[in-house]
């Protein structure tokens, strides 16, 4: 008898995890048709607005414009619901040069056609090196920071492999003695492969 339900438990447990298994295999042909990865690469402006402090050169600036670029590889974790991304944004003006590597997850709101509103959250962490006099007035050459980021974001897909963004991202950078808030306006261009 307890052989006879053993076996049954086993059979069972058998054809149901080869449905289990088939099934995962009908979610992945489909998953695989969908691309995993995307490169993107953007142009952008920050908007620094740095803390009051004092200098011994005179008055540093409380807030600063930098022009730079963004690329960026992004990782479909969950279709349609999660992206990983990683950033190596450049910004730079004539004082100062900012190197930052920002990790965030994108969520999408949803998908409307070829619109795909997001939104991103994750963390920044930033070498801002600081040149001429401006190195003097800061009374440091670098300076190394951490914080926070998030953004709104909107992809139009161009067809199933290129697309075009625009973001609108906030860092919150509690860590620096210099930088206070950042935002940044992106648009650019994106690769699925």
């Amino acid at each position: 008898m307890i052989r006879f339900v053993s076996l049954a438990l086993l059979l069972l447990i058998s054809t149901a995890s080869g449905r289990a298994f088939a099934d995962d295999d009908e979610s992945e042909a489909e998953t695989s048709s969908q691309y995993r990865n995307v490169f993107t690469f953007k142009l952008g402006h920050l908007y620094a607005i740095n803390r009051p402090r004092e200098s011994d050169t005179g008055h540093p600036p409380e807030s600063e414009h930098l022009l730079g670029f963004v690329p960026s590889y992004g990782r479909v974790l969950i279709p349609g619901r999660v992206t990983f991304e990683i950033a190596l944004p450049f910004f730079a003006n004539t004082e100062r040069f900012d190197t930052p590597i920002d990790i965030t997850l994108i969520l999408p709101f949803f998908r409307h056609g070829r619109w795909e509103p997001y939104f991103a959250v994750g963390a920044t962490i930033n070498l801002k090196i600081f040149a001429g006099e401006r190195s003097d007035t800061e009374g440091t050459g670098a300076e190394f920071v951490g914080g926070f980021t998030g953004g709104l974001g909107l992809a139009y897909a161009i067809d199933e492999r290129w697309l075009v963004e625009v973001e609108l991202t906030y860092a919150w950078i509690p860590t620096s003695h210099i930088v206070e808030h950042e935002l940044a306006q992106l648009a650019g261009v994106g690769y699925a492969f």
